[in-house]
C-alpha cells in the first residue's frame, strides 16, 4: 500500500481508507495534506502501542469478560468438583450432582443432540404395549382391587406419553430427513410411525 498515490493530487498516499457500503467497496487514498484538510489526524508518534497498552490495563481492571464471568464453564460441581468445561471436552459428567448443578446448560445441548427432545423417548417394551392396547373385559376388572387399578391407569399413561414422545420425535426426524434428502431414511421413519397408528398425508 506504500506504493499509492493520493485520489486527490497524485502525492505519496499515507491515509489508507477501506468504506464498505451496502456490499459496495470504496477505497480513499490521501496524502498528509489532503488528509489534513478531510480532518485526518496525522501524528506518527502515535503507534498502536500505547493504545494497547491502555486497553490491556483496562482489561486488567475490569476483570474477564461478564459471559466469560457468568459462564458456568468456570464453575465446579459442589459435590465432584467437575467444570463444565471438563464434561465439554469428555462428554461425562463427574457424579449425579454435575446433572442438577449444569442443569440450564445440558438441557439445550440435550435439545440439539436429540433432535428436539430433551428427555429418553424410546420404543415401548412389547408386554406392555400388548396389555394397553387390549382393554380386559369388565368382569376381570371387577376383581381387581382400587391398587392394581390405579397401578394400571399410570401404566397407560406413561406408555401413552412414551408414544406420543416416540411419535414427535420420529416426525421431526422425518422433516428433517425430508429436508436433508434422505429418502431411505425418511421411509423407514414413515413406515415407523404407521405401525404407531399414524396415519400419513400423500404430501407428508
Amino acid at each position: 500500500m506504500q506504493d499509492r498515490t493520493c485520489d486527490r493530487c497524485g502525492r505519496p498516499a499515507v491515509v489508507h481508507e477501506t468504506v464498505i457500503k451496502q456490499n459496495e467497496h470504496h477505497e480513499l487514498h490521501l496524502c498528509e495534506h489532503c488528509a489534513r484538510d478531510e480532518g485526518y489526524e496525522i501524528n506518527p508518534t502515535h503507534t498502536v502501542l500505547p493504545i494497547l497498552k491502555h486497553v490491556i490495563a483496562a482489561q486488567v481492571q475490569l476483570g474477564p469478560p461478564r459471559d466469560v464471568a457468568d459462564n458456568p464453564a468456570g464453575k465446579a460441581c459442589t459435590h465432584c468438583g467437575r467444570t463444565f468445561a471438563e464434561f465439554r471436552r469428555s462428554g461425562l459428567l463427574g457424579c449425579a450432582n454435575c446433572y442438577t448443578q449444569f442443569a440450564s446448560k445440558l438441557t439445550s445441548i440435550l435439545a440439539r443432540e436429540h433432535e428436539g427432545a430433551t428427555h429418553h423417548v424410546g420404543k415401548v417394551p412389547t408386554r406392555i404395549a400388548c396389555s394397553i392396547s387390549q382393554p380386559t373385559d369388565a368382569g376381570d376388572e371387577a376383581g381387581q382391587n382400587d391398587e392394581t387399578d390405579t397401578h394400571g391407569r399410570i401404566q397407560a399413561q406413561l406408555v401413552e406419553q412414551a408414544r406420543a414422545d416416540r411419535i414427535a420425535l420420529l416426525t421431526n426426524q422425518l422433516k428433517s430427513a425430508v429436508r436433508n434428502e434422505q429418502y431411505e431414511r425418511a421411509a423407514a421413519l414413515r413406515d415407523e410411525l404407521t405401525s404407531l397408528g399414524v396415519t400419513m398425508n400423500p404430501g407428508e
